[in-house]
């Protein structure tokens, strides 16, 4: 209970602010790596 509390805690105060940041920036970094693989391929292709 006491580690429970502890990091019920630290979520939604500390680890809000963070997680919601990773969230939005893991989807769109995801996207632009996707993206610049995608136009590698397609530079090697065109190629």
């Amino acid at each position: 209970t006491g580690t429970t509390q502890a990091n019920h805690t630290a979520t939604p105060g500390d680890s809000d602010g963070s997680t919601a940041v990773s969230h939005t920036t893991s989807p769109l970094l995801l996207l632009l790596v996707v993206a610049c693989a995608a136009a590698a391929a397609a530079a090697v292709v065109a190629a």
